[in-house]
């Protein structure tokens, strides 16, 4: 199993991961430390590549991963994420082995800010995607428009973006540590909490703020996360006059998150209607934030819409509209123990032991 991330921040990898070592002799690649159990029967391969242009980094991921694939001979590739998509099908043609390729995104509705990169990696994943035995994605709408788009001889199997085993995995160290809110919490309002990727306009966070200028008294809101533009979201917040209001974490550990969503009483899910991969997304934030026992706050991306629709743990906003994001957090903490109430509920239809045995059986079949 390989993925151009840091794993151990990476819970659809860790998940998937853990699912397949319940049956399968699991070697995972990847970059950064992740200190797994011992346990867990997972063999994790940091893959070290040195800093320098992203180019560099992502030929040098390759050739490293393709002399892995060859010196240990897998049965099957499992290949996470666009980034990687060339590299699982070489492997499994250099092994004989069978390839499978869990498309985390839909690329081409991917607002890149390099044009280039973006073209070269949509390349590779048309060039090889067809060659897979078994396409996964992360939602009924990506499956179809990734059918469509690339002409697939058939759906790609669906395995949800639900949170699950990823504390049994990873050994206690740092993750565990606490997070200190003292600052967060002295004014003693109510905590709303954003955990995510810092990219400004992607993520509609400029939107974000903009909604807590007429927030102030009412909640403050954490940001916890990284991301291209925290530099930029930190100066706008500052311009916005949000110092006492709004807080940046920047990346957390596991326990540090954790504690700051048992901290929060509304969790954030906000993405642009710009881009047309978000308007298929289904994000593992709102599962993880209904684990914590926060009720939502979420953008009207169809996935989101239906979802809530059925089981309203939240309101729903309009991304582009700050006035629709400040009104959408009032009217949740103006009956926040009717929205929590629904939480159980949600969590047993969404349940990540659902998924794994989806995937175990897609295995079978493909050892078969």
């Amino acid at each position: 199993m390989i993925a151009f991330s840091e794993i151990k921040y990476d819970g659809r990898v860790l998940r998937s991961a853990e699912a397949l070592s319940e049956q399968y002799e699991v070697i995972l690649a990847g970059l950064g430390d992740c200190p797994i159990r011992p346990s867990v029967p997972i063999r994790y391969l940091q893959v070290h590549i040195p800093y320098g242009p992203r180019w560099l980094r992502h030929a040098l991921f390759f050739i490293k991963t393709c002399l892995i694939g060859l010196r240990v001979q897998p049965d099957i590739v499992h290949a996470h994420d666009y980034f990687v998509a060339l590299h699982g099908w070489v492997i499994a043609k250099l092994t004989g082995a069978a390839c499978v390729y869990d498309a985390h995104e839909f690329l081409s509705g991917i607002k890149e800010r390099s044009r280039v990169r973006h073209w070269l990696f949509q390349f590779l994943e048309q060039l090889s995607i067809k060659r897979y035995d078994l396409v996964i994605s992360t939602s009924e709408t990506r499956a179809r428009a990734l059918t469509d788009y690339y002409a697939l001889n058939e759906l790609p199997m669906v395995v949800r973006n639900f949170t699950g085993s990823e504390e049994k995995i990873l050994w206690p160290s740092e993750e565990m540590a606490e997070y200190d809110l003292k600052d967060v919490l002295k004014r003693g309002l109510p905590v709303v909490v954003y955990q995510g990727s810092m990219d400004a306009f992607s993520r509609g966070l400029n939107n974000l703020l903009q909604a807590f200028t007429e927030l102030q008294e009412d909640c403050t809101l954490v940001m916890a996360g990284d991301g291209p533009d925290l530099n930029y979201l930190r100066k706008l917040s500052a311009d916005l006059g949000l110092e006492q209001s709004v807080f940046f974490t920047g990346r957390l550990f596991k326990g540090q998150l954790m504690s700051v969503m048992r901290a929060a009483s509304i969790g954030v899910v906000i993405y642009s209607n710009d881009d047309l991969n978000n308007t298929f997304c289904t994000p593992n934030k709102l599962h993880e934030y209904a684990q914590a026992g926060l009720a939502v706050v979420a953008s009207n991306q169809p996935p989101l819409m239906q979802i809530l629709g059925v089981h309203p743990i939240g309101e729903l906003f309009d991304p582009d509209e700050p006035a629709s994001i400040q009104q959408a957090i009032l009217t949740v903490l103006s009956r926040l123990d009717s929205y929590k109430s629904r939480i159980p509920d949600f969590l047993a239809e969404h349940d990540w032991n659902n998924e794994k045995a989806r995937l175990l059986e897609a295995y079978k079949r493909l050892k078969a």
